[in-house]
């Protein structure tokens, strides 16, 4: 059949026109072929797109309720790639913008809440940095890490093996009574640090082992900066330094910040490491200091090599001698 103008009309059985909604295609409301979906409308910002592909992150249309943005552009710009809008604190970086973005409202951690970057060396003290001198210098009072140095020195007093001061001594110091073994180890050396004016901000801990601890269980072994004597000389980079022979100086200042009274050895029963050298002989937990029979093992004052403290042989704990004490952290 044609009409008036010649051209074909489409006709049903019946003679009716068929509708455009029957023929196939995106947004005829009915999911076919290739298509992720079909909503039968034309609405852009919908979960459906009019080319029947459904809204997603990264698509370039800003899907309403469900995307604050979306540029598609795969950049954390000023539209992140989880279609937000940036921000300082989100988490994420903002290209050009930010330096960091930890997610955090702390301000003392290495990204701070204005999403700059802590540098150590700057010369301003922020976020975890013990110091900032803002010079390159590693091994001053400052590392290059901007961690503080940590302070050592030996006792000028010497001990019994029950840690009770042998003979005629400097002056005298006086910790509870009830305390024994590596506890009063380090209070003697709390005391000792006290009569020496010495920094109390951190606790002074005796480089001393048996078999209910050592330095490597009592003390921070995670600590990185420098180990310094009182007269401003390095002695070690980190607890882990310890081990690795030579020192760079003897362990030989007093608390006064001159060399001891008396040179000679220090208590350890200690490895370089800092565990315990040995299990048995350790003055029966640095109790006894009374008889001949009962002993432990010394380090050498003033030496550089492992010496300083495993001698390699055991003394009488009838004998004195001294302490080495160590700056160290709050016990958590």
């Amino acid at each position: 059949m044609t009409d008036t103008t010649g051209l074909p009309t489409s006709t049903s059985p019946t003679g009716a026109s068929m509708a455009s909604d029957d023929a196939p295609g995106c947004g005829n409301g009915v999911l076919e072929g290739e298509e992720e979906c079909d909503d039968g409308n034309l609405e852009v910002r919908d979960a459906c797109l009019p080319n029947c592909e459904t809204a997603r992150c990264g698509d370039g249309v800003v899907w309403t309720g469900m995307e604050e943005c979306d540029d598609g552009n795969g950049i954390d710009d000023s539209c992140t790639n989880v279609c937000a809008m940036a921000g300082c604190g989100d988490g994420i970086v903002w290209v050009g913008q930010e330096e960091c973005d930890d997610g955090n409202q702390s301000d003392h951690d290495m990204c701070t809440n204005k999403c700059q970057k802590i540098e150590c060396g700057d010369g301003a003290l922020q976020g975890e940095e013990e110091c900032d001198d803002g010079n390159a210098i590693d091994t001053d009072d400052c590392s290059n890490a901007c961690v503080a140095s940590r302070f050592v020195f030996v006792t000028s007093i010497d001990f019994n093996g029950d840690l009770k001061q042998h003979t005629q001594q400097p002056y005298y110091v006086d910790v509870d009574d009830q305390l024994t073994g590596l506890d009063r180890a380090d209070a003697l050396c709390e005391a000792v640090a006290e009569h020496g004016d010495l920094s109390s901000e951190r606790p002074w801990r005796a480089w001393l082992s048996d078999d209910t601890g050592s330095p490597s269980t009592r003390f921070d072994s995670s600590f990185a900066g420098y180990y310094r004597l009182l007269d401003g000389k390095p002695v070690t980079k980190g607890f882990a330094g310890l081990a690795i022979s030579p020192l760079l100086n003897a362990i030989n200042v007093d608390e006064d910040g001159s060399n001891p009274n008396v040179t000679g050895a220090a208590w350890t029963n200690t490895n370089p490491d800092g565990t315990v050298t040995d299990m048995t002989n350790h003055c029966e937990n640095w109790t006894q200091g009374g008889e001949l029979r009962v002993k432990s093992s010394p380090g050498l004052i003033d030496v550089t090599d492992e010496t300083w403290t495993i001698y390699g042989k055991i003394v009488t704990c009838a004998g004195g001698l001294h302490l080495y004490c160590f700056q160290d952290v709050a016990r958590p």
